[in-house]
């Protein structure tokens, strides 16, 4: 998967962002705040933001059934979601600890 969003995703999200930062009259390699960027894109126009949060232990088990990998990698059982749900918190706790 991380190889995957390395290759192909991320940079056509990145491309993407060049563009509307382009369309907007902002330089991309110099402008690279959000608030110029929103500015560029939206205008005068106040953007409507909607945010929405879902429960987290609700959101990991959306993945792990959506997800045929994870099921293939740790068993599609009530332990292969545990052994799931330990390793996602344990990559966020290395990644939130550096």
């Amino acid at each position: 998967v991380e190889a995957c969003m390395d290759a192909k995703c991320f940079p056509l999200a990145q491309e993407a962002d060049k563009s509307l930062a382009k369309a907007g009259g902002v330089d991309y390699l110099e402008d690279q705040i959000v608030p110029l960027v929103v500015r560029g894109v939206y205008g005068e126009r106040i953007p409507r933001l909607v945010a929405l949060v879902r429960n987290p232990i609700d959101r990991l088990h959306s993945a792990f059934y959506g997800y045929p990998h994870y099921q293939g990698r740790h068993g599609n059982s009530p332990e292969g979601f545990l052994g799931y749900v330990k390793e996602q918190v344990g990559a966020f706790r290395n990644c939130s600890s550096e």
